[in-house]
């Protein structure tokens, strides 16, 4: 029954995210201008934390996951 809720819960999560970047930095999270400001080395102290997020997040999944 929880793997029903999987979705709602990492759509939230990714939400939650999205708006506390917006509130704490003003900043929208667009991947795009996440990755283009890394690159160029602008604000590395939150966009290399969020860019690991992303990056991590799969295969944490995958080691965590008890169905299949």
């Amino acid at each position: 029954m929880f793997g029903m809720f999987t979705p709602i819960i990492g759509g939230a999560l990714i939400g939650l995210a999205a708006t506390l970047l917006l509130l704490s930095h003003g900043k929208v999270a667009g991947i795009s201008g996440i990755f283009g400001g890394l690159l160029k080395g602008e604000m590395i102290s939150w966009r290399g934390p969020f860019a690991l997020g992303l990056l991590i997040s799969a295969p944490l999944f995958l080691l965590t996951s008890t169905e299949g």
